[in-house]
This record gives structure tokens, C-alpha cells and sequence, in this order.
């Protein structure tokens, strides 16, 4: 697996406003980048933007449940964190539009933001369902064998750590 900057890390772990090791915590974080970069190198997104959307994508959270308004907040907050990422303007209008949208949009032209979603979404099994191919975007992310690898993968981490 990839190993994302420690100071990125260290920037989502000081700003993340609910639990650690909650549903939307540093595990959930952990495997969408995992997932995102094993994406990305098949989906020939840009690694870094999916690295950062990975440990930053939910900053702006208020509680595990419903809460429409993160990824707005999360991205607002990514925003003002920009002199401390090291992305080119680019990278990081693209890091910005794949956080704010997030949780509101279903499908992005884009394949580095389309990567994003489709890495977050398949991490879904944490809360016992099932990705649905119609929230997917990409060709690999709708693969029955990577729904099912990412789907085992969410089900077992969780169930390992919270016994």
C-alpha cells in the first residue's frame, strides 16, 4: 500500500472533529487510499490528488450520520489549508471540487475525481451495505470481483477492530 505524507496525516488526525477510530475515522481514511491508489493506477487518475482526497474528504464531518453539508464544509476547510499541501494549482482545484461534491454528485468527467468518489463509495461495507454499481463510476470500481474485494475488506477491518 501507499504511504501517505505524514503531514497530511498529521493535518486530518488535528482537524478531524469527531472520533479517530470512528466510522469516518483514520481506518475509513486508510482504505480509501488504499483503494484509491489501486484505482488510480488502473484508472490513470492522479495519485496525489486521490492521496489528499483520501485523508481529507470528510474533514468538515459533525457526526457519523446524516449530514449533507460535509463535504462543503470539508472542502472549505482543504481550502484553507492550501499553503500546507503540496499540489500544483491544478491538483488542487481538483482535490477541492472532489471533496465538495462527494456526497451530493453521483458522476464527474473527470477520472482523478470520478477515483476519488468511486475509492470512497466502495468503502461502504463499514456500515454493512453493499456498493451500488449506480453510485460508481468507473470501469474498474463497477468490476464485480473489486465491489466484492472492497466490500470483504470494509466488513473485516471493521469487525477486527471492534472486537
Amino acid at each position: 500500500m501507499t504511504k501517505p505524507s505524514a503531514d497530511i496525516v498529521r493535518l486530518a488526525v488535528d482537524r478531524f472533529a469527531l472520533p479517530l477510530f470512528g466510522i469516518h475515522g483514520i481506518l475509513h481514511w486508510m482504505r480509501v487510499l488504499e483503494t484509491g491508489v489501486t484505482l488510480a493506477e488502473i484508472t490513470g487518475a492522479d495519485i496525489e490528488v486521490v492521496r489528499n482526497f483520501a485523508l481529507l474528504h470528510d474533514l468538515g464531518r459533525r457526526d457519523d450520520g446524516i449530514d449533507p453539508m460535509h463535504g462543503k464544509r470539508s472542502a472549505q476547510m482543504v481550502r484553507n489549508l492550501k499553503n500546507e499541501l503540496d499540489l500544483s494549482e491544478d491538483q488542487f482545484m481538483l482535490l477541492v471540487e472532489a471533496i465538495q461534491h462527494h456526497n451530493t454528485a453521483r458522476h464527474h468527467d473527470s477520472v482523478t475525481i470520478q477515483t476519488c468518489w468511486d475509492s470512497d463509495r466502495l468503502d461502504i461495507g463499514r456500515t454493512g451495505r453493499i456498493p451500488q454499481i449506480e453510485y460508481l463510476g468507473t470501469e474498474i470500481a463497477k468490476d464485480p470481483a473489486t465491489i466484492k474485494w472492497a466490500y470483504d475488506r470494509s466488513v473485516e477491518e471493521n469487525l477486527q477492530h471492534k472486537s
